[in-house]
């Protein structure tokens, strides 16, 4: 993160955990932008239901797509990490992607060859 920081870059988490965890994980790492599972708040209080699009596969491109447009950002010289097959169409979107300790269907998947493989376990 200190490299995109340096940067100047705007971080954003994009994950399917539900957005309640997502927040406090953020801000412990002092990122602002998240995209996570939309949990349902009634009266401030969480009802246990999802509301919203699930960024999951497919629909992390959507997700992120929709912030791209409304926040007038782009995805020129964009980086995108992930570990599993299921970050494979959000890695796909970025210019620069990389495999962090990719789990065994991310590592066997055709695709592999288009994402930089990188060991952050060591």
């Amino acid at each position: 993160m200190d490299f995109h920081k340096r940067r100047g870059d705007r971080i954003f988490i994009v994950t399917s955990t539900c957005d309640y965890i997502v927040e406090h994980v953020a801000s412990l790492l002092g990122i602002s932008d998240y995209i996570a599972a939309p949990m349902e708040k009634v009266d401030g209080r969480l009802t246990g239901k999802q509301c919203g699009i699930v960024p999951y596969q497919e629909d992390k491109v959507k997700r992120i797509n929709e912030i791209l447009k409304k926040d007038n950002l782009s995805l020129e010289d964009s980086y995108a990490y992930g570990d599993s097959i299921n970050d494979l169409p959000m890695l796909m979107m970025c210019t620069h992607r990389f495999a962090v300790d990719p789990n065994e269907k991310l590592l066997n998947h055709p695709d592999l060859k288009a994402l930089e493989v990188v060991n952050w376990k060591e």
